[in-house]
């Protein structure tokens, strides 16, 4: 369980990085998609490739603006990402860099964990006798990024508990007589395997089957990556001299 909270979602910019900010993007004025593609390959720099998920996961990162429709209903502006993939595919690298890279990050496992551990769980209070509230990962990540790796490990009765949270982004508690509402304004990442280890490569299958999940569930989600190990030599051979030389070969490219 990791947990990073140096601040809430906002981040103070100092002059100096506004002046190298402005800097950057005078650079690339004549073609800004450029500057976008450098920032990117700077985004989780140990995974070849990928670009296209890396910049997902960096717009899913930075989010949207929450809003109130005419009825007084808040629409959340956070985006929830679920990364579906074969194993070995760096989804959980990809997860631990962006708990890292958020102000405020919650990362833990889906192995084990209850749906107390993923919101609150009821406690007595050693010196005052009394119950308490011990907030979860999704409670904890409040304003930030809660990212759960082996997200198929969690019970499907647990699963349902996060309904609340990731949708109207706040949590109804009815514990040991004490009543409330909190807050869960969080990003949540997801990294799940396909039912069975591997994606089948002949077309056949379905999201919801090869996953084994609710639909209302996966609904909450409003990204849903697949990445697949389709056994290219050619990308096998790239991937194998980055790791082993710090850069694939000049005749492939990456994206």
């Amino acid at each position: 369980f990791f947990f990073k909270n140096e601040q809430k979602s906002f981040v103070n910019v100092s002059k100096e990085e506004m002046t190298r900010f402005n800097r950057f993007w005078d650079r690339h004025k004549a073609s800004p998609l450029r500057g976008r593609d450098e920032i990117v390959r700077a985004f989780c720099p140990g995974i070849y490739g990928l670009h296209l998920v890396k910049l997902i996961m960096m717009m899913s990162l930075i989010g949207g603006v929450p809003r109130q429709d005419d009825s007084g209903t808040r629409v959340r502006g956070e985006s929830h990402l679920l990364i579906v993939g074969d194993p070995g595919t760096a989804k959980s690298v990809l997860l631990k860099y962006c708990a890292a890279l958020s102000p405020r990050g919650v990362l833990t496992t889906g192995i084990g964990t209850t749906s107390a551990g993923l919101t609150v769980a009821a406690a007595k209070d050693q010196t005052s006798g009394e119950w308490v509230l011990d907030a979860g990962a999704l409670v904890l990540a409040d304003g930030g990024l809660c990212c759960i790796d082996e997200f198929d490990g969690i019970r499907e009765a647990d699963r349902g508990a996060i309904h609340e949270a990731m949708e109207q982004q706040t949590l109804s508690v009815a514990k040991a007589g004490m009543v409330c509402t909190l807050d869960t304004r969080t990003t949540v990442f997801a990294a799940v395997n396909p039912k069975g280890g591997k994606f089948k490569m002949d077309g056949s299958s379905k999201l919801p089957l090869t996953l084994a999940m609710a639909s209302p569930l996966m609904s909450r989600f409003d990204v849903i990556l697949t990445l697949l190990d389709d056994r290219n030599e050619e990308w096998d051979r790239a991937l194998s001299s980055f790791i082993l030389n710090g850069a694939p070969p000049a005749s492939l490219n990456p994206d």
